[in-house]
């Protein structure tokens, strides 16, 4: 038969199991021992033993029970919001992944397939408009365990799009759906200097050649910068990509201002 699509499983996916209260307790001790003196590790111990025999731990878990029986994941939303949208720390090494197209760095001292920089990035690019494409046709199989048992593919959906606009206080998560017929561009950086480039127009995708035609007159255009007081060529603009690597809270404040300096920022 076909084979599986991509969220073929979803509605038959267990929902997520709620620990026993003894059972949360027991774990958070076991997470907290590394981390304390032994003296305090008494104390957690006695607070969780307190908070289970209490009436503020059973209510609270009587609370948990009743989320648990009419969400399929008790936990996914709060994980997200606490563990993500309300850190503070900046992105770039503490958060956000990235990948480098270099063999070297990957596989040891291996020179590229391809020589040229641009047209390994318009590979990568296309590469990515590839997976895009099956994971919104729903083309892409959904992955199992063992090539048995399925998993939740339901974040697959934000894979692409999406981003995390900062707040003061807690992050936002927006995604942005590419209608059919419609364009969508990729943000390309050479140096200081960022450029919009298209990726799909009016719902058909941009030849390489073309592509490729682009980033080299942007890297043209940005090497060909005149000096100024932040640098020459294509350090000659203002590094504000730079304000995305501070603490959410101070990158949210810069944000702001930048889209109330000018309009055209929003």
């Amino acid at each position: 038969g076909k084979p599986p699509r991509l969220y073929a499983f979803q509605d038959y996916l267990p929902n997520l199991p709620l620990p026993r209260l003894k059972d949360s307790l027991r774990k958070w001790l076991e997470s907290v021992q590394p981390l304390v003196s032994d003296e305090d590790f008494k104390k957690a111990q006695e607070a969780a033993r307190k908070l289970e025999t209490s009436p503020e731990g059973k209510s609270l878990q009587k609370v948990l029970e009743k989320r648990a029986a009419t969400l399929d994941n008790w936990l996914s939303d709060w994980w997200v919001e606490f563990a993500y949208l309300r850190g503070r720390v900046p992105l770039p090494t503490n958060v956000s992944f990235f990948c480098t197209d270099s063999y070297r760095n990957l596989l040891g001292n291996l020179e590229p397939v391809e020589k040229d920089p641009i047209k390994r990035a318009v590979g990568m690019v296309q590469a990515c408009l590839d997976f895009k494409h099956n994971v919104d046709t729903e083309k892409l199989k959904p992955l199992r365990i063992g090539g048995v048992l399925p998993i939740c593919m339901d974040s697959f959906k934000q894979c692409f799009g999406t981003n995390r606009v900062p707040g003061e206080i807690i992050d936002t998560l927006v995604t942005h759906q590419v209608p059919k017929g419609g364009s969508a561009h990729v943000l390309l950086i050479v140096g200081a200097c960022l450029f919009k480039l298209p990726v799909i127009v009016r719902g058909k995708r941009v030849p390489n050649d073309t592509m490729e035609s682009a980033i080299r007159a942007a890297q043209n255009h940005a090497d060909a910068l005149p000096a100024t007081a932040f640098g020459k060529g294509r350090n000659a603009e203002l590094p504000v990509a730079l304000l995305t690597s501070r603490d959410r809270t101070k990158w949210a404040q810069a944000r702001t201002a930048l889209l109330a300096s000018w309009g055209a920022n929003a």
